[in-house]
């Protein structure tokens, strides 16, 4: 059994303040990629996700909260076997 050894590991997290237009996008945009699995494994219904109105009801709640976000964090890794 080859062990391995850790080369190096990174992991960027994009954060958003509450003026920042990309930051409702992604969101949006990723609950529409997902809006189908979610319908389709019961999670919520479409209604309760409300495709047609989430981007408005995210800027009303991201003005009167002063909201700040923080998307998802892609990982990387890498390692050597130490064999040449």
């Amino acid at each position: 059994m080859l062990a391995l050894a850790p080369l190096g590991m990174i992991g960027i997290q994009p954060h958003v303040g509450p003026d920042d237009e990309d930051g409702i996008a992604l969101a949006v945009e990723t609950v529409r990629g997902a809006a189908p699995m979610l319908v389709s494994t019961g999670v919520a219904t479409a209604k309760e996700i409300g495709m047609e109105t989430l981007e408005q009801r995210l800027r009303h709640e991201r003005h009167i909260n002063r909201a700040v976000g923080a998307s998802y964090m892609p990982l990387g890794a890498s390692a050597t076997t130490g064999a040449e």
